[in-house]
């Protein structure tokens, strides 16, 4: 269950697909990042998946292992897609802990905050 639920979100991130990731988030959905030690609420990153979408194009994860955790999982990756016609890429690490139904309850995303300056110094020019 832990790993459909993991591959459900992921394949909805490059879909774009806002329907199948508010269905594959808890209620209760949290999110943190490394490079600004805030919790996002279950809105809040639905947003920031939405803008990631419209900002990033053929968005991909290559290069993914995913390791069972108890009550969830970890994954490394690296996203890629196409910003502004130039090739963009992200090296992360999301740790996601799954409800009992099969919704991701909380991510911790550890990610390179130098090439996600890059996609958001892109956006600003």
């Amino acid at each position: 269950m832990v790993d459909h639920a993991a591959a459900r979100f992921f394949d909805a991130v490059c879909a774009g697909d806002a329907d199948t990731l508010e269905a594959a988030l808890g209620h209760e959905f949290r999110a943190w990042h490394n490079t600004d030690d805030v919790w996002q609420t279950r809105s809040e990153h639905l947003a920031t998946l939405a803008w990631l979408h419209r900002r990033i194009q053929s968005i991909r994860y290559e290069g993914v292992t995913r390791l069972p955790l108890p009550g969830g999982f970890t994954q490394w990756h690296v996203m890629r897609g196409t910003v502004d016609g130039a090739e963009w890429e992200l090296r992360a690490c999301i740790i996601g802990f799954i409800d009992p139904a099969g919704k991701l309850l909380e991510t911790r995303e550890y990610i390179d905050s130098k090439q996600l300056r890059a996609l958001f110094d892109a956006a600003r020019e």
